[in-house]
């Protein structure tokens, strides 16, 4: 016999003490939630309520509820090619702001543009790479004062979608984007 003949014999033995392995079921919890995201895909954002409660200066109940805009089609408002926006109304704390929600479809690109007060962004889905170098994903928190300037590229498979609360932006072009708009 040839030691490539017992090598196979001995991994064909080998083979033989093994049983097939039984799968064990997932976790109730595990399940339970994975069942309610399939059934309610804002619920895949739920984790994300408290810290946009903090964002637009909202109660959780009413962030859930905004969280389940975003899967709602008829929320959304064309901006430009490739980007889309949610308007939302913030809390006291957001009072002269522009505040929503904001998809770049993959490998859309929000043009260069100042801003003229603070920026505060969430990421909720998705890869962003900022002109300023810096790339984001799910769970990122940015601020941004007036005067900065960047650009955005979305750089994932799926859409980028962002919480956002802007005091207003200039475009390249000069045009003025801000919550009267």
């Amino acid at each position: 016999m040839s030691s490539d003949d017992r090598l196979l014999a001995a991994l064909r033995s080998g083979a033989d003490a093994f049983e097939p392995a039984t799968p064990e079921p997932a976790p109730a919890p595990a399940f339970a939630r994975l069942a309610r995201t399939l059934a309610e895909p804002a619920e895949r954002l739920a984790p994300f309520a408290a810290r946009l409660a903090a964002l637009i200066d909202v109660d959780a109940a009413r962030a859930r509820a905004c969280l389940a805009r975003i899967f709602d089609p008829a929320s959304w408002v064309p901006l430009m090619p490739q980007i889309d926006l949610v308007h939302l109304e913030g809390g006291p704390a957001t009072a002269g702001s522009d505040v929503g929600f904001v998809r770049i479809a993959p490998g859309g690109v929000f043009p260069e543009h100042e801003h003229l007060g603070l920026e505060r962004v969430l990421i909720l889905q998705g890869r962003v790479l900022d002109s300023t170098g810096g790339e984001l994903g799910p769970g990122a928190h940015t601020t941004l004062g007036a005067g900065s300037q960047h650009g955005l590229r979305c750089v994932s498979d799926e859409p980028l979608v962002y919480a956002v609360v802007v005091g207003g932006i200039r475009m390249a072009d000069g045009a003025v984007i801000d919550a009267d708009t």
